[in-house]
């Protein structure tokens, strides 16, 4: 019997990639898709304030139940009653002037009451969240879980909802739905502080923080994607 020649044979099993090679692709793709940018200012946030409240009490922001849109309409119109009073030339720098992520509870800034905050603020801050008027930052927005509830919802509903609508079907039956949940809440949380749609933080965005992050007290499936 002739010996084989196994000099042209392929092995059965492939080598397992080199360490170097993955670090160096994940390099080029660092440098092919920066991160974006924080914007300085923008168009909805350099709006006066009368034009803020067309746009905000109007479709697609406003609520179809009275009591809700009436509750949205009063917390908007105090949080920007209350930003009005901070020094900047545009809402988002009245935001940051006003020191409201420095504090463990924003809302206790606002009103009379400093012990107690007013049951409004929220939903009045997540309208104006979801209208560009103001982009709050990464790191707040994750400590500070009241911010970040409905945002998934609010953003599908005002902003894209084609795109949250497709997500949602890719996660059907793929996840759990407390995985899904939070897959969306963390596209909208890059929406919210990036501003633009969902294609806008797909690739070519790059990242801003380190992979594997978390909102405060998130489940263990509740990875942070930071990609915008």
């Amino acid at each position: 019997m002739s010996a084989v020649d196994t000099s042209r044979m392929a092995p059965a099993v492939a080598p397992p990639p080199v360490a170097g090679s993955v670090k160096s692709t994940g390099a080029q793709l660092v440098a092919a898709f920066p991160p974006r940018p924080v914007a300085a200012s923008w168009p909805a946030t350099e709006t006066r304030r009368s034009a803020v409240l067309d746009r905000v009490l109007a479709a697609p922001f406003a609520l179809d139940n009275p009591n809700s849109q009436r509750n949205r309409r009063l917390g908007v119109l105090a949080v920007l009653g209350w930003l009005r009073a901070q020094p900047g030339d545009s809402w988002q720098q009245r935001w940051r002037a006003s020191g409201a992520e420095d504090q463990p509870d924003w809302r206790l800034l606002v009103g009379a009451d400093r012990a107690k905050p007013l049951p409004h603020l929220t939903s009045g801050l997540l309208v104006l969240i979801c209208a560009e008027v103001i982009r709050p930052g990464l790191d707040w927005l994750l400590r500070f879980a009241p911010a970040r509830h409905n945002l998934a919802a609010e953003m599908a509903r005002t902003r894209d909802p084609g795109a949250f609508t497709e997500l949602a079907a890719l996660c059907h039956g793929r996840v759990g739905l407390q995985s899904q949940q939070q897959a969306l809440t963390n596209v909208a949380i890059i929406m919210a502080v990036k501003g633009g749609n969902v294609a806008a933080g797909r690739a070519g965005g790059g990242r801003t923080r380190s992979e594997g992050a978390r909102p405060a007290g998130a489940g263990a499936d509740a990875r942070q994607d930071r990609s915008t």
